[in-house]
């Protein structure tokens, strides 16, 4: 990690401790404010030890096993139990050596990896490369195929006693980011798995800093110290109680969670927290502190934008006039950060595209200027579709708001079901709506695929956008071998995006943490993914 970049990101990182007549305000994706649930204290008959944290979160958990993961929960749980053969830090950008010593493109299409020496199994078995390729092996063929990676790497080999190499269809980038996320965690699978029991502990073996010694995903979690890991960290604390709470909704859950600690009967709770009052006292609401860093998540309105100068114009005059900081500051997902590109800034080879091309506040005389210039006339009407129970509302009132203030626009806001929204916008119906993109792995390439690339995985099917230029650009991104060239162009891809892409990038989810008093080590936690490393977290006393 580069001194700059660590700096960049502790700048971001933002300790909050708010106390208001009471109340604690948790920051993260919103939705309505429920009535008040009661805490709920760690169930009953769970001892912590002595240097144990207690953590509660609505998060949903399905799985132990890396390869059916799904949710963000389950990628929590498995980087907190499992290894992976290169691993993003907190505060980096780029893939180091995890369960590896090494790894390295021995050739054009061959990536090699040495094992760390002394590494073992929870069970306090030695792991061995044969065993290593069966658990990437599950991955390339077969029920739990992962498309991202075979669509990379042909086959696995053992080297040696301590080495594994994959054998790639041609030159790829993205290989050494797969291998470092949680769905390419190395596993030892037994026989119970060979049943289809995804939730015995005892059919999954990892080798990471902790064991899993209960698994109950609707109530309660509970991972202790791992005395065999040898990797690279050392546990700051010697066992996690996670205690899940699911209400009705989301946000039910998510203020139940938050005022377990207001009420002292946990030291933190993360996950899917949302703009909610945690209830407590104002002597409770100055023992709690609100952690956050930004997330993986990043929300965009799609245009509808078929070929000829007046979509393109329309996008122009969009983009110049929505002021993006005050849609961020608004949703209070991103501290007030706005979106400069589709890619977060805390990604490697982010530029700041749409600062760039658009300006950094709304232009409304370059606005007029580009409907002028195609000889479209204002206003323009604009309908922007929301998907119920999301932050979208926010977001787009406020974007709907700037656009009839510009007297260019006259802009109107609509609700419907995430599904039909999506029915209609593949139609070609919709004139802009919210879309989101969370990333499989940690490079830009994951962010700008689904908005540029085209196919199954598009968030803009049915603006009518294309591109071959970029489709092809793309491509070669990943064939570079070369660093700076790889940069230059994922860089162009952003700006050329910006110009002449169907999208507005408007705000950026931030992953956060509610803490008691004298807990430290969370913002040593947070990585690009998301996830909360545990280890780093020491409890209060």
């Amino acid at each position: 990690m580069t001194g700059g970049y660590a700096r960049a990101m502790s700048a971001r990182l933002r300790i909050l401790a708010v106390a208001v007549s009471g109340l604690v305000l948790v920051l993260a994706a919103g939705c309505t404010h429920p009535a008040t649930p009661s805490p709920s204290p760690t169930p009953a008959g769970t001892t912590v030890a002595t240097n144990g944290v207690r953590a509660t979160t609505p998060s949903t958990f399905t799985t132990l096993d890396p390869a059916r993961a799904r949710t963000s929960g389950d990628a929590t749980l498995i980087a907190n139990v499992y290894q992976t053969m290169l691993a993003v830090a907190a505060g980096a950008t780029q893939p180091d050596p995890d369960l590896a010593e090494a790894c390295k493109f021995s050739s054009p299409t061959v990536y090699s990896c040495r094992i760390r020496d002394k590494e073992a199994w929870s069970d306090g078995t030695p792991i061995t490369t044969e065993q290593v390729k069966a658990s990437y092996q599950r991955l390339l063929r077969g029920p739990l195929a992962w498309a991202e990676l075979t669509a990379i790497v042909s086959s696995v080999q053992v080297v040696d006693e301590h080495s594994v190499s994959f054998t790639m269809h041609t030159y790829d980038a993205l290989l050494p980011y797969l291998l470092a996320t949680p769905r390419a965690a190395v596993v030892r699978v037994g026989t119970g798995a060979r049943t289809g029991a995804a939730t015995d502990p005892a059919a999954y073996l990892g080798s990471g800093p902790y064991v899993v010694t209960r698994f109950a995903p609707d109530s309660q979690i509970v991972l202790s110290r791992n005395e065999t890991y040898a990797g690279r960290t050392t546990a700051r604390n010697d066992q996690v109680a996670i205690t899940v709470v699911h209400e009705a909704t989301a946000s039910a859950s998510a203020t139940e969670a938050a005022a377990a600690v207001a009420a002292d009967t946990a030291d933190l709770a993360f996950g899917e927290l949302a703009t909610v009052p945690v209830p407590g006292t104002a002597a409770a609401a100055k023992r709690v502190t609100v952690t956050s860093a930004p997330g993986r998540t990043v929300h965009l309105l799609v245009l509808r934008m078929p070929a000829g100068a007046r979509a393109h114009a329309i996008h122009d005059a969009i983009a110049r006039t929505v002021d993006r900081r005050a849609v961020a500051t608004a949703v209070q997902t991103s501290a007030g950060v706005p979106q400069t590109s589709v890619v977060p800034a805390d990604v490697l080879n982010h530029v700041d595209a749409f600062d760039e091309t658009f300006g950094t506040a709304p232009d409304l005389i370059g606005a007029k200027a580009a409907l002028d210039v195609a000889k479209v006339k204002a206003p323009v009407p604009l309908t922007l579709w929301c998907a119920t129970g999301t932050t979208c509302s926010t977001a787009l009132h406020r974007v709907a708001d700037q656009l009839d203030a510009s007297k260019l626009f006259t802009a109107s806001l609509k609700i419907a079901s995430a599904a039909a929204i999506a029915r209609r916008a593949r139609a070609g119906d919709l004139d802009g709506w919210l879309a989101s993109v969370t990333p499989a792995y940690p490079d830009a390439d994951a962010y700008l695929v689904p908005v540029f690339a085209g196919g199954s995985t598009s968030v803009v099917a049915g603006s009518g956008f294309t591109s071959a230029v970029l489709v092809a650009d793309l491509k070669r991104s990943r064939q570079a071998a070369v660093p700076a060239t790889r940069t230059d162009l994922l860089a162009g891809i952003q700006r050329d995006g910006a110009l002449s892409g169907p999208v507005l990038p408007l705000f950026q989810d931030r992953s956060t943490v509610v803490s008691r008093s004298g807990v430290t080590g969370i913002p040593a936690g947070f990585d690009l993914a998301g996830i909360q490393r545990f280890w780093s977290i020491r409890p209060p006393g």
